[in-house]
C-alpha cells in the first residue's frame, strides 16, 4: 500500500511541475482575455517583404468595417531570419483598430507582445490594405 501512495505522490508532484505559468506580460493578458469576434481567418505571408494579405480576409475586415460590426484575423509575418511575428488585426464596431502584435519567437528582435490602437491615418501596411482597398 505504501508503494502505491508513494508512486500517488510522485505523480502529483510531477503534474504540479508540468503545469504552464501564468503569464506575467500584461499585454498577453489583456490579449488572453480580449473579447471574442467573427474570425477573418489567418495567413502566413512570404518572408522577406511587406506582402498583401489574402484578398479573404481583407475583404472580410473591409465588411466588418463598413458594417459597423467587429472582426479580427491573424497574420503571420516571417523576420529576415525566418521567426515568426503574429498580428491579430481587430476591427471595432466603431471603424477603429486594435491590433496585438506577439514578436515573443523572433529571437533577434523585442522578444514581447505589443498592443496597438490605431485608426485609418495609421501608416501601418496591413491597416491601409483594409481601409484603402486597390481597385
Amino acid at each position: 500500500m505504501r508503494k502505491v501512495l508513494g508512486g500517488t505522490a510522485v505523480a502529483l508532484v510531477l503534474c504540479a511541475c508540468s503545469s504552464s505559468q501564468p503569464t506575467t506580460d500584461p499585454v498577453e493578458a489583456a490579449f488572453e482575455s480580449r473579447a471574442p469576434m467573427l474570425s477573418c481567418g489567418k495567413a502566413r505571408l512570404p518572408q522577406g517583404t511587406t506582402s498583401l494579405m489574402p484578398v479573404k480576409l481583407s475583404s472580410c475586415l473591409q465588411t466588418a468595417r463598413a458594417r459597423h460590426e467587429t472582426a479580427e484575423a491573424r497574420i503571420t509575418q516571417p523576420t529576415s531570419e525566418g521567426d515568426p511575428i503574429v498580428t491579430y488585426l481587430r476591427v471595432r464596431s466603431n471603424g477603429t483598430f486594435e491590433l496585438y502584435v506577439d514578436s515573443t519567437r523572433d529571437r533577434f528582435g523585442l522578444r514581447q507582445w505589443q498592443r496597438v490602437d490605431a485608426t485609418c491615418a495609421s501608416t501601418d501596411p496591413l491597416l491601409q490594405q483594409v481601409c484603402n482597398p486597390a481597385g
